[in-house]
């Protein structure tokens, strides 16, 4: 049977966060409470198999089967505390060990069954005669099991409450396991939404519509092929150049949109904002953060490239961010000008040549021409004398 979650939490609240046994008692309460593993689950956790980077950490079902889990964040810090500041320093790769001499990992239920003994001892809680480590398990079954409703229905759009029906006819294992395929479903989408709002995209119209009979000297076969995304792996740059209204800046977003959805880090900006935002930042000596901001992004899409020429300081910081990205991210240019203008932006050749030079390297260059999608919705009234 298990205990009500208000009574589980007073056994984790009666450990001792200042000793090595209640920090270690505390971690072992937390994983039996949150995610309601079994005492040989939490005993046999081994070191290597938490991924502190991604939140999860590696258990094994029944029938020997693997499972990934998320690691709430609770439960991580308290682990962590433990680690850095309870457990004696062995070479035993199991993450639970005894508290005294000579260390040795945990190996018998009644272990875990006595820690949750004396807690419910200090906790002034009734403990179960037998098995009060299941208690505390299935009690954190119960609190799993309502996460796993609220996240599957909330990762597929359903109404609250419709998976409870799914979880009565799966096996605690199988239905843990729908459950981290929910979270980290739900994870994934809130991580794409904010590379997308750090991209600062805004208006994204996308590859779909665009009328390449408009523009027939641009081959749609090498257009499409970019939203494989295979040059952001091979850190290639994409250079598209041509008049304005002809639709550089949006194959462009939509390059960034597409990979953005593919979990790549990206940032749009025109280039003289960019440029503006530099030569502001050494004013203010926050010139390392800025630079940072527009060199760390696996992908950076500076527009209206060749809106107006570049001074000296501004060619140097062009050729900073250029230089710094050079086969270590990719960029995208959207230029209003072909290649024979664009010494023409630059104080002098030399200094066109040497950002250029590391532009065009291995890049991709798209041609825009034709007519422009741009003009009037209706025109009205008699044609004026100029």
């Amino acid at each position: 049977m298990a205990w009500p979650g208000a009574e589980v939490d007073k056994l984790i609240a009666s450990c001792d966060a200042g000793t090595p046994a209640g920090q270690r008692d505390r971690a072992i309460l937390l994983f039996l409470a949150r995610l309601g593993l079994r005492a040989g689950d939490v005993m046999s956790l081994r070191l290597p198999e938490i991924d502190w980077a991604d939140a999860t950490f590696k258990v094994s079902g029944k029938g020997r089967r693997e499972l990934r889990l998320p690691l709430p964040q609770d439960v991580g810090d308290a682990v962590l505390t433990y680690l850095q500041s309870g457990r004696p320093k062995v070479a035993f790769k199991y993450v639970f060990v005894t508290v005294r001499p000579p260390w040795r990992p945990l190996t018998s239920n009644s272990t875990v069954s006595g820690i949750v003994g004396r807690a419910s001892q200090r906790a002034g809680v009734d403990a179960p005669t037998h098995g009060s480590h299941s208690a505390v398990a299935q009690a954190g079954q119960v609190q799993t099991a309502r996460r796993a409703h609220r996240a599957a229905d909330a990762a597929e759009g359903r109404a609250p409450g419709s998976t409870r029906a799914v979880h009565e006819s799966l096996s605690y294992t199988d239905f843990v396991l729908a459950l981290l395929q929910a979270e980290t479903a739900a994870r994934r989408t809130r991580s794409i939404d904010r590379g997308l709002k750090r991209a600062n995209l805004g208006t994204v119209e996308g590859l779909d519509g665009f009328d390449f009979a408009r523009r027939p000297q641009l081959d749609p076969r090498i257009v499409k092929e970019l939203f494989n995304l295979l040059f952001i792996q091979e850190r290639r740059n994409v250079i598209c150049v041509g008049k304005p209204g002809l639709g550089k800046t949006r194959i462009g977003k939509a390059l960034v949109h597409t990979a953005c959805m593919a979990g790549y880090s990206a940032l749009c900006v025109v280039t003289a904002d960019m440029l503006m935002e530099l030569h502001a930042a050494q004013a203010d000596r926050t010139y390392k953060r800025v630079f940072r901001k527009y060199v760390k992004p696996e992908l950076l899409f500076l527009d209206e490239f060749a809106y107006e020429p570049f001074d000296t300081e501004a060619t140097c910081h062009l050729f900073r961010i250029v230089s710094a990205r050079h086969k270590t991210g990719s960029i995208i240019i959207a230029a209003n000008c072909g290649f024979t203008a664009w010494k023409k932006l630059f104080p002098s050749e030399e200094r066109a040549v040497a950002t250029v030079d590391r532009l065009v390297d291995q890049a991709t260059i798209l041609r825009f021409t034709g007519l422009t999608d741009r003009g009037p919705r209706e025109i009205t009234g008699a044609p004026l004398d100029e």
